[in-house]
């Protein structure tokens, strides 16, 4: 059931492309996303016992693009990378945090790399997997291993490694409260969505979408938040490159649960 649920998310996708060119450019990226849950890989690490801070009142706006956590928006171009997008983006700003010096990670070492932690490469891939990877391994930055959107031979060289983690906390089936606490307490983190068709589509504004109810296929990062009597939403950081939504990025209304938020919640610590 599970397999041919997600065979008819493609082929909705596909046709969906079809008929509207708007979304011609995403058709492919949205196939093989899908097909990362046609492979259903299998997430089963158990919860790290990490707990989050507690804070008797979480500040209305946070922005860690503002604090230096947050590189620039990257582009992962036609290949279903996002896991890898996701990952090195929560670690670029714990790395930030304990070094006060930012770098761009390689998102090409995690998908040349981490096969053997049950990621696909540019066939989808679990932001779990990765984090084992960096931990048992460590992670280049993208000046020594460039991207190139493509799966290619693992050439991993542990004398470039410019950090690693201790150990990183998953949550399923969250609720946006604890993702809330997550990014005032610890900073960027690492979520899934479903990427529907508004979602591609997106150019400004509060995004969201009432119909987006599909299993969550697609990892972002969630960068900030403004929770405000006035305006409640997400900040998230995409790679679609900063031509897609707001220079990259999307505002997402916060408290709906919108495109399955809180499907999965990660970060590392370092």
């Amino acid at each position: 059931m599970e397999h041919s649920i997600f065979v008819m998310c493609i082929l909705a996708v596909l046709s969906i492309a079809l008929a509207n060119p708007i979304f011609q450019d995403f058709s492919q990226l949205k196939a093989v996303e899908n097909a990362n849950k046609v492979l259903q890989l299998v997430d089963q690490e158990v919860l790290s016992n990490h707990k989050l801070g507690q804070q008797s009142s979480l500040p209305q706006k946070i922005d860690w693009r503002e604090k230096g956590y947050v590189t620039n928006v990257k582009d992962q171009g036609q290949c279903a990378s996002c896991w890898a997008f996701a990952s090195a983006a929560t670690m670029e700003g714990q790395l930030f945090n304990k070094t006060n010096n930012l770098i761009t990670l390689s998102e090409q070492n995690l998908l040349d790399c981490a096969k053997s932690y049950n990621d696909k490469g540019c066939a989808g891939g679990w932001m779990s997997h990765a984090f084992k990877y960096i931990r048992d391994n460590g992670i280049e930055a993208d000046g020594t291993y460039p991207y190139t959107a493509t799966k290619q031979e693992c050439s991993f060289n542990e004398a470039n490694s410019v950090g690693t983690l201790q150990n990183y906390v998953k949550l399923t089936k969250t609720t946006e409260e604890e993702i809330l606490k997550a990014v005032a307490n610890h900073g960027p983190v690492g979520v899934y969505v479903y990427m529907s068709s508004l979602f591609m589509g997106y150019k400004s504004g509060i995004f969201e979408d009432d119909s987006c109810t599909e299993t969550p296929n697609h990892a972002v990062t969630v960068v900030g938040y403004v929770n405000t009597p006035q305006d409640q939403y997400w900040i998230i950081k995409n790679s679609f490159s900063k031509s897609w939504g707001e220079d990259g990025y999307m505002r997402m209304k916060m408290n709906k649960n919108v495109c399955g938020i809180t499907y999965r919640l990660y970060y590392p610590i370092v």
